[in-house]
């Protein structure tokens, strides 16, 4: 009877106790959450570009010394290659991004064309030298992604000549030529992607300026051959720009956000 007794109080208290336990919160550890990397486009940064240009120069010509057909035009294909190098600002805003860039190319786009009429000859030569903007660019941000336009203020350096030639007669030549920095304006747009402190982007320029040139010379007489007043007018036509481009960002534009 007494062994009964006790084996009903320990059942007692196992029962109360297995109760107690079941009536407490359960205990849990929360895992912690891994920090996010967020790309911050604000600050400094420069790089350089390469890529392809393109445009034409339309050349009307007239003359009344040499004997070649009045009004005689040619069309030149000034395409090529353009390599540079650019410095520039960025701020962020949520995912907006405003900035400035500068960049300098340079380029040696040129072609000529040779009209002949029998003994006499004109060679006419149009060259680009270089090529510098100023820009402002507005943009949408998605982390790494940059997409943004972007237009201001342009600068080139300009060759246009011509050549006209007695072919017959050594020395019967005069070379007619301008050398000019030309202002204009361009627009365009592009996207860049950031890894690290590194971007790289493709971008498009459409560039315009005072498009148009004429150069003239008087009469003359060279090694004994009479050269008549002559004029040439250089059209150019707009610019296109397409290149690729590859930029370091000063302070590192990678944050973790939590």
């Amino acid at each position: 009877m007494k062994k009964l007794f006790l084996f009903a109080a320990a059942a007692s208290l196992l029962l109360a106790g297995a109760a107690s336990a079941a009536d407490m919160p359960a205990r849990y550890t929360k895992a912690p959450v891994a920090p996010v990397a967020v790309y911050n486009w604000t600050g400094f940064y420069v790089g350089g570009n390469a890529g392809y240009t393109w445009s034409d120069t339309n050349v009307t010509y007239t003359n009344t010394g040499i004997v070649l057909p009045i009004g005689a035009a040619a069309n030149q294909n000034l395409d090529g290659f353009i390599g540079g190098g650019q410095v520039g600002y960025n701020w962020q805003s949520g995912k907006l991004v405003f900035g400035v860039e500068a960049d300098a190319a340079w380029r040696n786009n040129r072609d000529s064309t040779t009209f002949n009429a029998g003994i006499d000859a004109v060679t006419f030569t149009t060259r680009h030298t270089w090529l510098a903007t100023f820009r402002p660019r507005a943009g949408i941000a998605a982390n790494n992604w940059l997409f943004y336009v972007t237009g201001g203020a342009a600068a080139e350096g300009l060759e246009h000549s011509y050549f006209e030639t007695r072919t017959t007669v050594p020395g019967a030549n005069r070379l007619i030529s301008s050398s000019d920095t030309r202002w204009g304006w361009t627009v365009g747009a592009g996207v860049e992607a950031g890894f690290g402190q590194w971007s790289a982007g493709l971008e498009y320029l459409y560039v315009d300026f005072d498009r148009s040139t004429t150069l003239s010379a008087g009469p003359a007489v060279l090694a004994g051959v009479v050269f008549g007043p002559s004029s040439a007018r250089f059209d150019d036509s707009a610019q296109h720009v397409l290149r690729a481009k590859l930029n370091y960002h000063f302070g590192g534009p990678v944050v973790a956000k939590y």
